[in-house]
């Protein structure tokens, strides 16, 4: 999945190690919701703390640029 010009797992790669669907399609991040994309990120494991902050930058930086599979 790509973030601007640069792929999404080079900006997050912890987070990519502990999806449950990595290597699947942007379709299996999330879905439509009455015209709006939401995201339903799926965990191997409970994450750590201080992964749930790189989350948080994931999907800011998700909501505020264009995301393309």
């Amino acid at each position: 999945m790509w973030l601007g010009d640069d792929l999404l797992q080079n900006s997050f790669p912890r987070l990519l190690l502990n999806s449950e669907n990595k290597g699947d399609g942007i379709g299996s991040y999330g879905k439509q919701v009455n015209g709006e994309w939401v995201w339903e990120l799926r965990w191997r494991r409970e994450e750590f703390e201080w992964e749930k902050i790189l989350v948080e930058e994931f999907l800011s930086l998700c909501y505020h640029w264009e995301c393309r599979g």
